[in-house]
């Protein structure tokens, strides 16, 4: 998983980032539940800084895709089945 991540110079990297969490979480490639890769480890994957990854994580969270569990890390959240 995140090998297709692939960035596009006129965005900027953020954007790009968090639309593809939002998207692998949308169509089911992450489970509600399911555990995400810390900042320093999905940094290293999709070859972004962990400032980034971190940055993402609060914005997906304000959105309601993600939830944190201090000490623990990040998980997905259930969906509502019209989430976009």
């Amino acid at each position: 998983m995140f090998k297709d991540f692939k960035l596009i110079d006129e965005r900027p990297v953020a954007i790009q980032v968090k639309d593809y969490m939002k998207r692998l979480i949308i169509k089911g490639a992450l489970q509600a539940g399911q555990k995400l890769p810390s900042t320093r480890e999905l940094g290293g994957l999709l070859k972004v800084s962990r400032n980034t990854v971190m940055a993402v994580y609060a914005d997906l969270e304000a959105d309601g895709f993600v939830y944190v569990l201090q000490g623990k890390g990040s998980y997905v959240a259930a969906l509502a089945d019209n989430a976009s």
